[in-house]
């Protein structure tokens, strides 16, 4: 996709089910893709996921997110929920929280 231009990725196959994840190479610097920049896509560890997976957020859900920084499992608790549902975050580490209000804005999460 045009969003991953240039960025050689795998398709993580256990988690297709529940969203589109890809596995792309530890150095590789997604920030510096168009589709990172753009907000059509963000940085996210496949363990986040799979949470996300067991927690089965569906549409009108209240979550309670205690460990939410930095912010790529809030977002896709938050797109497991659409169009409509509440998702909470907090986090015991005051600096992290800086970048998870960043993530969040940039993804357009309110």
């Amino acid at each position: 996709s045009r969003a991953l231009r240039g960025v050689a990725v795998t398709p993580v196959e256990w988690l297709s089910p529940w969203f589109n994840v890809y596995a792309c190479h530890s150095n590789t610097q997604i920030g510096r893709t168009s589709g990172y920049n753009h907000g059509y896509l963000y940085g996210i560890d496949a363990s986040s996921v799979a949470a996300v997976c067991c927690l089965d957020p569906r549409p009108g859900d209240k979550v309670l997110d205690l460990c939410c920084a930095p912010g790529g499992k809030l977002c896709a608790i938050a797109d497991a929920m659409l169009p409509n549902g509440l998702v909470v975050g907090v986090d015991i580490a005051k600096h992290r929280l800086g970048t998870c209000r960043t993530v969040i804005d940039k993804y357009g999460i309110n």
